[in-house]
């Protein structure tokens, strides 16, 4: 016996000892047994302290024995060689891509005939998953036969489990990104080369459970969306599709933040900002106005895109500022206020009109005996005759002139939103300009 260690067979030991994927790689994993057999040969016969070395043992366990041995072994140069292929091997698994790391892992195991039985079965031969029957019929064999296949797979599998980088890290890869759409994971999933084609995430969900793996993350259906999220997330989203909803049939938009703090108040727990996003896009008809503001062109919604129609009718050229104070005003008890970029979008969205800077213009002249109520045609045709300044006292004596009473007055001009206050007790038209 050498006194003193090779440096060769220390290094290489460490090296192998600093690797993160041998510390989750077993001695009787079927895809390196061969050399994991000298490895261990070798390391029970130079090793010193407590090790208790067996097939269950790490190729990570099995090198830090290495480095702690007291003499070495009389094949130290056939040591050093074998750490180099085995660190070579464990490269080529990370390597590969997924498929290719699935029916390598199922040939390790099974006959190239019944390997392909497997692989049909499972969908990883651009299909999609089958029956038993269904493959069976394809192979030539009986049901009971591409079931006794599986099983025979299932049990070696069990007995002798072989390591899965690939695999892991495209579950890894998929628990950073959640939640998002299915969509989204597959393509990313293909362009970062983990998969080599676009494998439908139910897919690789499917051969996780098949080889045991524990995936940290459920599909889910949103609306006419696939979407990716944690299993505790999956409740939460009818919510947000619920509030959503509810929101943009009431008003004619919706804020993500605000959205998020009513459904935390609701649970009692914080929401992820992100799942709000993903699910309110999902709703059918979404349209995004920017910063976080959103509305749905396929939910009947009243209440501010009627406003919008309204104050065109009276200033078919009108100023973002006052359109935003209408909208603020008349939704004031939600206290719902979009800045000036949303209602630009929104008003293009919802009326017949063209944006110029932050000037809205009508492109034709609405009707305002189509959309106004009572009221608000009183206070127009008195603004119109007796305008453009008037009092509180001065609109409702003209009113009352003109058919509107005291008390619905009081209704009309508190929820209109043609006419704003120019000064205490003073009001005017919306976008009426009142000279100096």
């Amino acid at each position: 016996m050498n006194q003193r260690p090779p440096s060769d067979l220390t290094r290489d030991a460490k090296k192998l000892a600093r690797s993160r994927l041998a510390g989750h790689i077993l001695c009787c994993d079927p895809h390196i047994s061969d050399l994991c057999k000298e490895l261990l040969h070798a390391a029970k016969g130079c090793r010193s302290g407590n090790w208790l070395l067996d097939e269950n043992t790490t190729l990570q366990q099995v090198a830090l024995s290495l480095l702690e041995r007291t003499w070495d072994p009389t094949v130290a140069a056939d040591m050093t060689n074998t750490l180099h292929q085995v660190r070579r091997r464990i490269a080529e698994f990370a390597r590969m891509n997924l498929e290719a790391e699935l029916r390598f892992n199922v040939s390790t195991y099974l006959n190239p005939r019944d390997r392909e039985v497997l692989l049909v079965l499972w969908g990883w031969t651009d299909e999609g998953s089958r029956t038993l029957q269904s493959v069976g019929d394809s192979f030539g064999i009986s049901k009971k036969m591409v079931f006794d296949i599986k099983e025979r797979f299932r049990k070696r599998y069990v007995r002798r489990k072989g390591f899965l980088p690939v695999l892991e890290r495209v579950l890894r890869f998929v628990a950073r990104r959640i939640p998002t759409t299915v969509e989204v994971i597959e393509t990313e999933l293909q362009a970062s080369g983990l998969t080599l084609s676009h494998v439908p995430l139910e897919r690789i969900v499917e051969s996780a459970e098949q080889f045991g793996l524990p995936v940290p993350f459920v599909l889910a259906q949103c609306a006419a969306v696939r979407v990716a999220m944690e299993e505790k997330d999956v409740s939460v989203t009818s919510l947000i599709l619920k509030h959503a909803r509810r929101e943009i049939s009431r008003l004619g938009l919706a804020n993500e933040l605000q959205l998020s703090e009513q459904l935390a108040h609701s649970i009692s727990t914080p929401i992820d900002p992100r799942l709000v996003k993903l699910v309110v896009s999902a709703v059918p008809g979404y349209e995004s106005l920017g910063q976080g503001w959103f509305r749905s062109k396929d939910i009947q919604q009243t209440l501010l895109p009627l406003v919008v129609q309204k104050v065109l009718a009276v200033a078919p050229r009108i100023h973002v500022v006052e359109m935003c104070g209408a909208i603020a005003y008349y939704s004031l008890p939600t206290k719902l206020f979009p800045p000036r970029e949303v209602v630009l979008r929104f008003c293009r969205s919802v009326a017949d009109c063209e944006v110029e800077g932050e000037v809205i213009i009508a492109r034709g002249r609405q009707d305002p005996w189509q959309i106004f109520n009572k009221g608000e045609l009183a206070i127009l045709d008195a603004f119109r005759a007796h305008g453009p300044l008037l009092s509180r006292t001065q609109l409702q004596d003209h009113c009352a002139e003109r058919g509107v009473g005291r008390h619905s007055f009081r209704q009309y001009a508190i929820r209109t939103p043609i006419i704003a206050r120019y000064a205490r007790g003073l009001y005017r038209l919306r976008g009426t300009e009142i000279p100096n």
